[in-house]
């Protein structure tokens, strides 16, 4: 499997089912799919069947030349993975255990260190934003930890490690 794409949107939201209708662009055409609530759909291919592209045409990672995305009933534009993850949309891509998590740091390490700048002052590191941070994309996307934020990543399960590679 190339990919996957699930649907979790934000707590108190409305869950009515994200879908895709003829998105097109030179490696697919005509997709159709409807994401269900915290349902992770997988797409297969040979390589080189557009599967790949088809998860980054819908999350924003990559252009799509026609066709349109709902969510909530009413189409979306979703130009980035950052607009995707707003509405819900998760990608899974099939390198995230490789590229996605550093496995003996904590969870709020490991969702905090692609934007770890945003959290240094003077060459300090202000803990209490940086743990307000991951507190919320914990819970945001989900990630069940017993001992919360200060978890070592390579004890979580796999779903949840999962989860922490798309918090970050």
């Amino acid at each position: 499997m190339s990919g996957a794409i699930s649907f979790r949107p934000e707590p108190g939201a409305g869950a009515e089912s994200p879908s895709v209708s003829r998105i097109l662009r030179g490696a697919f055409e005509d997709v159709n799919l409807t994401l269900h609530v915290r349902e992770i759909v997988g797409l297969a291919g040979l390589v080189g069947s557009g599967r790949t592209e088809v998860c980054k045409a819908i999350v924003g990672a990559h252009r799509y030349d026609d066709g349109q995305i709902n969510v909530g009933g009413r189409p979306v534009r979703i130009r980035t993975p950052r607009d995707a993850l707003a509405h819900g949309i998760l990608y899974f891509w099939e390198g995230w255990r490789r590229e996605g998590v550093v496995m003996c740091l904590s969870v709020r390490q490991n969702i905090t260190l692609p934007i770890l700048r945003r959290f240094a002052s003077g060459g300090l590191l202000k803990l209490r934003a940086e743990g307000r941070f991951a507190d919320e994309m914990i819970r945001k996307v989900g990630v069940r930890a017993r001992r919360g934020r200060t978890q070592v990543v390579a004890s979580l399960s796999g779903g949840n490690q999962q989860d922490v590679a798309l918090a970050t």
